[in-house]
């Protein structure tokens, strides 16, 4: 995976053990802050993507690039957010990251975040973090779909509900002129769907 140690101790795969003094060591021993796996990835992406909070706090703290891009254009933030990781977005957000880059398919933090990854997280932090920060609520992406596409595709109720209410708009139209609607029904989201009807 051409990952370093800094890569390995900036992940904290073992949760339970404190790898900031592993990390602390590494930076003083003047090993390279930036290096980059096969996924074009740093530590700090990893560190984001896996919440580690006081990993990113510290490898900010050496003013490493706030905005790296992977093989995939993603930035931290896009993993932060895409892995529903509310407190490291925070920490990324004060740390003044770009708000709305964009990745290669053209979406932003908020898109992934609305996608819903992982079914067991609870998104809605994430999501209402970024509106705070003022992110467009309505992005497009390369299929011309926005959040609540998305969100509607991959049944994630609560998203599609927080979305609404923010006042976007029901039925916006992808580049196949598919509505978030079309998209819940096309994938058998029943609850969706009957949120999107009750929105009319």
């Amino acid at each position: 995976k051409k990952r370093t140690p800094l890569h390995l101790a900036a992940i904290g795969i073992v949760s339970f053990r404190n790898s900031t003094p592993v990390l602390e060591t590494l930076l003083k021993a003047g090993v390279h802050k930036e290096p980059r796996d096969e996924l074009y990835r740093t530590p700090l992406h990893l560190a984001a993507e896996n919440g580690c909070e006081s990993t990113v706090g510290i490898l900010l703290k050496t003013g490493v690039e706030k905005d790296p891009r992977d093989e995939t254009h993603k930035t931290p933030l896009h993993l932060a957010a895409e892995n529903g990781h509310d407190s490291t977005v925070q920490i990324l957000l004060r740390a003044d990251v770009k708000k709305e880059p964009r990745d290669k398919k053209k979406r932003t933090p908020f898109h992934l975040a609305a996608t819903g990854k992982y079914s067991f997280m609870n998104y809605t932090p994430v999501l209402e973090t970024l509106l705070k920060a003022g992110v467009s609520k309505e992005p497009r992406d390369e299929l011309y779909r926005t959040p609540l596409h998305l969100a509607a595709e991959n049944g994630c109720e609560s998203t599609v509900g927080i979305l609404l209410k923010t006042g976007v708009e029901k039925d916006p139209r992808d580049e196949t002129h598919k509505t978030p609607l079309h998209l819940a029904a096309e994938y058998g989201r029943d609850s969706t769907v009957q949120i999107l009807l009750k929105a009319d």
